[in-house]
């Protein structure tokens, strides 16, 4: 991240620390942040060809990523209805991820997650 958002990344931690143990979907996460973190960005892994995160705006993305790879924020796979019923804007285009394969999937899938603080 070129311009790094320290204090959006900290508005994160915060949002995602107080969601609880059972982690925070990206939708309550949008909701807490506010219309104007909402856009076309996605994160996901390249290596498993997985979307996790979809519907935010670019220095959303830009923060997550950085907070993950800072070990500050983890995704943990969780069922798709808890997605639903958060409102996340999930992609219609895009198959479910069950099982990635180890060398990943061939077509881009969704995989549905919470993001949670790690436990150290």
């Amino acid at each position: 991240m070129s311009n790094r958002d320290r204090s959006l990344e900290d508005r994160i931690v915060e949002i995602v620390r107080r969601g609880g143990p059972g982690g925070t979907t990206h939708g309550e996460l949008l909701n807490h942040l506010g219309n104007e973190h909402r856009g076309d960005e996605s994160v996901g892994n390249d290596a498993t060809n997985t979307v996790m995160l979809c519907g935010l705006s670019t220095a959303v993305a830009d923060a997550i990523i950085q907070l993950f790879a800072d070990k500050r924020l983890e995704a943990h796979p969780c069922d798709p209805m808890v997605m639903l019923f958060d409102g996340c804007p999930i992609p219609a285009n895009m198959p479910m991820a069950k099982r990635p394969p180890a060398g990943g999937y061939k077509h881009p899938h969704f995989l549905p997650v919470v993001l949670q603080i790690p436990a150290n």
